[in-house]
């Protein structure tokens, strides 16, 4: 149940990191830093951390 928890928790916080990336593009702040944090945002969604700890050899470690 934590696991599930703990998925569901750091996906929703890569959702706002996403928002607050796209509109950093959007809205012309600084687009190389929105693409920055686009870019961070992938890594707290599941899928894309047990690919990069495959390849890379690391666990990047959720948020609880």
């Amino acid at each position: 149940m934590k696991a599930k928890t703990s998925s569901i928790i750091s996906a929703l916080f890569g959702l706002l990191i996403i928002t607050v990336g796209i509109m950093n593009i959007a809205r012309g702040n600084d687009a190389g830093f929105g693409a920055f944090l686009l870019l961070v945002s992938l890594l707290y969604f599941s899928p894309v951390t047990n690919a990069v700890e495959k390849k890379v050899g690391f666990k990047i470690h959720w948020i609880f």
